[in-house]
């Protein structure tokens, strides 16, 4: 390599700023000089006419770019968590009557940035009675608003001065005989009985007796004799619908016809060990319909017997949380899919025990359909019907739909959804999923993200692991409501729809639509997935 004497010497100037030239060597046809850098003591190799730099210097600078990030995202949090702290609050933005209960004066949580109004809810409800009918100047500004509502609500608590616990009464003649024995369940939280007496003749009335009262009603049934605990509503429903509050009599003697059918067309596929009404599995909870060869369960949700009235909140979620813990896929069928949609849970109970026609995807033809062919195919063979798609994607054997998978934008976030997946009733399409959103994904390059929700009632979600989907989060259980002996979807009971139909806007939906004796039916809410691009 051939070496200009002017820039050579240029180049060693330059180099003995920072370092010290030890020695001079070849590489192959390229000078090297091996120096010792001034700053750390490091013996370095540098090429002639290339970067001055020494690489260990290098190494602790970018060391201590990374701590100082580091830091500065720390000092970013800190600053963030002061911002929303109660001590920032309350130097920048607190006023005199913040902090501080309308109504008793005592002070109020803060949560979230704010002060609460109200320091209980019992407090709340006075201030609200104590304002219904007035009407305030809007041009007021907040502090005036307040030294307003002050004065009206002093005379309000002059007027209505605070009430004692009201006692529970009890018939004269046989308080002294009871009131020895029951005086420790007394309470004034139990606000649906008149008194311990009536609910003590509303047990014996069906042969049963009461052990502890309060809250939860605590009763014995002679006629199996088995332990209860319920709550004052539900007795009260039962006993004056004439039907026994024993939870464990009403499963042996009520023996729906729906659940017979159901449990008849089982029989007729399935060749296996059939379990009926089994409480050993979950512990005294019933299980309908148990296959233990399967490891599955069917229970059979009648809308009546399995509404709010007779069942808690998280009845049908608790019941499948335990038999997942015992491994077991329990599907919850509702009365009104059985009734209506008979020929597609029939299909689905198929699919579950494998005995469907089989077509594999390679033999199809993938390709985009019109809205409403997707629309009839998904109203006969989707258990819950059709839904507005923007993306329609179906299989086609011998010139025949076999199965589809419809996509559309999120109703709340700008993310794409999965809506819809089926197949053919009776009909199996292995690899059909896979390859339907295979030629969604290679036409829609711009999507890189796609959600979906899966049914706990049928599905724990094996479908999207085989599609790469990963599980974001569990939701909280939906309802429906139950009119007639038909389910609703709670969407069309929303408030503002209820007020516009002449309803009372200071009650809630549940309360208007309890006094219209509409009531919930609870599911097992929903598995969310997520798929991301490029993450397996």
């Amino acid at each position: 390599m051939k070496i200009n004497e002017k820039r050579y010497n240029k180049f060693k100037e330059d180099l003995s700023i920072n370092f010290d030239i030890l020695e001079e060597f070849y590489k192959g046809i390229h000078l090297y000089f091996r120096c010792r850098c001034k700053i750390c003591g490091s013996i370095v190799d540098i090429r002639i006419y290339s970067l001055i730099k020494c690489k260990f210097c290098i190494k602790e600078k970018k060391k201590l770019f990374r701590k100082n990030k580091e830091n500065r995202k720390n000092q970013k949090i800190e600053l963030k968590n002061y911002f929303k702290s109660k001590e920032y609050y309350d130097l920048r933005y607190k006023t005199k009557h913040e902090g501080i209960c309308l109504y008793c004066g005592k002070d109020t949580k803060f949560i979230k940035g704010k002060y609460f109004t109200y320091c209980s809810l019992n407090c709340a409800g006075k201030v609200n009675r104590a304002l219904s009918g007035h009407k305030f100047d809007k041009s007021l500004d907040k502090e005036e608003l307040l030294i307003e509502k002050k004065k009206i609500i002093d005379e309000y608590k002059k007027n209505n001065p605070e009430e004692k616990r009201i006692e529970l009464r009890i018939h004269k003649e046989k308080r002294r005989e009871l009131k020895d024995k029951y005086r420790k369940y007394f309470t004034s939280k139990c606000q649906k009985i008149n008194s311990l007496l009536d609910y003590k003749e509303r047990l014996e009335n069906f042969n049963c007796n009461l052990l502890k009262y309060g809250i939860d009603i605590e009763f014995k049934c002679n006629k199996c004799g088995n332990d209860n605990k319920e709550s004052c509503q539900f007795i009260e429903i039962r006993t004056s619908l004439g039907v026994t509050p024993c939870t464990h009599c009403m499963a042996k003697d009520r023996g729906s016809a729906e659940e017979k059918n159901l449990i008849n067309y089982i029989k007729s596929i399935y060749t296996g060990l059939i379990i009926e009404n089994d409480r050993k599995v979950l512990n005294g909870s019933e299980l309908d319909i148990y296959l233990p060869e399967l490891k599955l369960a069917f229970e059979f949700d009648g809308l009546y017997w399995h509404n709010e009235v007779y069942k808690k909140l998280n009845y049908h979620l608790d019941k499948t949380n335990l038999c997942l813990e015992q491994g077991i896929q329990l599907i919850h069928i509702f009365e009104d899919e059985w009734l209506h949609k008979q020929d597609i849970v029939k299909s689905r109970i198929k699919s579950l025990f494998g005995i469907s026609n089989k077509i594999y995807a390679r033999k199809t033809i993938c390709k985009e359909i019109p809205y409403l062919e997707a629309k009839d195919f998904l109203e006969s063979n989707h258990i819950q019907s059709n839904c507005i798609s923007k993306y329609r994607y179906g299989l086609y054997f011998e010139n025949e739909l076999v199965s589809i998978m419809t996509f559309g934008k999120s109703r709340f976030k700008d993310e794409f959804e999965l809506l819809r997946f089926c197949n053919k009733l009776g009909y199996n399409v292995i690899g059909g999923a896979s390859k339907l959103f295979s030629h969604f994904l290679e036409d829609y390059n711009e999507i890189l993200e796609v959600i979906s929700y899966a049914d706990r009632r049928w599905s724990i979600g094996n479908l999207y692991d085989k599609l790469g989907f990963s599980l974001e989060k569990i939701t909280n259980i939906n309802y429906y409501y139950v009119n007639q002996g038909v389910r609703y979807n709670r969407i069309r009971f929303q408030k503002h729809k209820l007020i516009k139909e002449g309803f009372d806007s200071n009650k809630s939906e549940h309360e208007i639509m309890l006094e219209r004796n509409i009531y919930r039916i609870y599911d097992c809410g929903n598995l969310k997935y997520k798929y991301s691009r490029g993450i397996k």
